[in-house]
Parts: C-alpha cells; sequence; structure tokens
C-alpha cells in the first residue's frame, strides 16, 4: 500500500500544482506564492500532517480541514499567507483548502480501493 505522502507528491506535479497556479494566478506575485506553497508540500510535512488518513475507513470533509489546518500551521504558510497578502489571504487559504482537500479525497479513495 502506497502512503498519503508518497500519493499526493505523485499527484503534486500532474495536478496539484498546475490547478493551484491558474486558480492562484489573479493574485499579485503569485508565482512565488505558488513557490511557498510548493516548498511546503514536501514528504516530511505531508507525511507528519496527513499519515492518519490511512487508518481511516471513514473520511469526511471535516477531517481533511482538519488535516489541511494542521499542515498549514506546521509548514508556516499560514503566517506566510497573512504577512504577505493580507488583502486576500482568506481567498487564497480556500484556494489551497478546496484543492487540498481534493487531493486527500482521492488519496484516501485509492488507498482503500
Amino acid at each position: 500500500m502506497a502512503s498519503v505522502a508518497k500519493l499526493l507528491i505523485k499527484h503534486k506535479e500532474k495536478y496539484f500544482m498546475q490547478e493551484l497556479e491558474n486558480e492562484l494566478s489573479e493574485f499579485k506575485a503569485s508565482k512565488k506564492l505558488v513557490k511557498e506553497i510548493d516548498e511546503a508540500y514536501s514528504k516530511d510535512f505531508l507525511e507528519k500532517c496527513f499519515s492518519g488518513l490511512e487508518n481511516k475507513k471513514q473520511f469526511s470533509q471535516k477531517s481533511a480541514d482538519l488535516m489541511i489546518d494542521l499542515w498549514l500551521e506546521i509548514t508556516g504558510l499560514q503566517k506566510y499567507i497573512q504577512k504577505n497578502y493580507s488583502d486576500d489571504w482568506g481567498a487564497i487559504q480556500d484556494v489551497i483548502h478546496l484543492n487540498l482537500s481534493e487531493e486527500l479525497m482521492n488519496a484516501h479513495y485509492d488507498i482503500h480501493n
């Protein structure tokens, strides 16, 4: 069985980062923001924040939101976004949440099916 982190990294370039880059393109300095997100999307952080997904038979949107909030906090990405994108930080976090939540749901499905 593949780990959640390995699945998330496997699909990172194929879908996740491209989708984020497209959706975040309307924000000032989006290239730098995407680079910060990419750095926060390292295997160590993914393992630390999302590894419990492998053990969950049932997985809800609330569980995904809690895991994503932990990831944003541990990586320092939440503070970075709030500091550097003070006018748009809520919208930026929503974009990240939506896309990462979808990735987590897909990873959960792949692991348990």
